[in-house]
């Protein structure tokens, strides 16, 4: 997503809200294939004992790793998942030992 919105004219780069809901599709899908019932059928005895939040703080902290990258062009966004980040970790739902580094 980055390399190909840093390929477009300044013109045509996608707004905040389209990079937004694009993490967060992104995020939801992951979870989806993680504990999806097809990978259950497919590998017998398979259990799925990562949450959805640990997801989707491993996918903002790597989108803020690359978005950081250029913080001028992608401010909003990177203001965006520092909000979300923060707040996850205020809920402490995150088992750190588990999911500590991208």
């Amino acid at each position: 997503m980055w390399a190909y919105s840093r390929s477009l004219p300044q013109a045509t780069r996608p707004r905040t809200s389209l990079i937004i809901n694009t993490i967060l599709k992104l995020v939801s899908q992951g979870y989806r294939l993680l504990v999806g019932k097809r990978r259950k059928v497919r590998y017998p005895g398979y259990a799925c004992d990562i949450a959805r939040v640990e997801v989707q703080w491993l996918a903002y902290t790597a989108f803020q790793q690359v978005l950081r990258r250029r913080q001028a062009k992608h401010a909003d966004v990177l203001s965006w998942l520092d909000a979300e980040t923060r707040v996850m970790g205020q809920e402490r739902k995150i088992r750190h030992g588990r999911v500590s580094r991208v």
